[in-house]
């Protein structure tokens, strides 16, 4: 199996050896092996937006791993996306109408978030990590409208359909 074998001999984040005729141990570190790692997992082709770090670290003086705090964005931020008078008959309530401004911004590619990924290598017996981050800003694919029942989601939904209706009448190829 070509993959395998290919596999088994990619290079290593560590390299060990013994020079007897010194007798030395020899120690050393390719964190180009970790960042590449790292890097992989985020794909993409976009190699210039790519931040990578690393650091060789203690095994016994790492402790809990460092998180960030998970947050939640929401549309306060957004100004209220207005309408025509021909485009709905009734206007939205001031927080759906920033909720669609926000959901705008994302299908329109506007809206940025941070993807991460890490690899860490362990040198056996000796305790030390080789840890690599690769992080790059991609554009929101997406998203969920998480509101109350009763809160109109629907409506928000059914508004940025006629907001982006005539785009996509234009863009169509029949």
């Amino acid at each position: 199996d070509e993959y395998y074998h290919k596999l088994l001999n990619r290079p290593a984040a560590f390299f060990v050896a013994v020079d007897k005729s010194e007798g030395k141990l020899i120690v050393k570190m390719n964190p180009f092996v970790a960042a590449h790692r790292a890097a992989a997992l985020l794909g993409g082709e976009n190699a210039d937006a790519l931040q990578v770090k690393y650091q060789l670290a203690e095994l016994s003086s790492m402790g809990e791993p460092e998180t960030k705090e998970f947050h939640v964005p929401n549309s306060d931020a957004y100004e209220e996306t207005e309408f025509a008078e021909n485009e709905m008959k009734l206007p939205l309530y001031p927080r759906q109408a920033k909720a669609l401004t926000r959901m705008m911004a994302i299908e329109n590619g506007d809206v940025l978030f941070e993807e991460s990924e890490m690899s860490e290598h362990v040198l056996p017996g000796v305790g030390w990590c080789l840890i690599a981050n690769a992080s790059k800003k991609t554009r929101l694919r997406g998203g969920v409208l998480g509101d109350a029942i009763g809160s109109g989601k629907t409506v928000i939904t059914i508004a940025l359909i006629l907001k982006g209706a005539a785009k996509a009448r234009a863009s169509r190829n029949i």
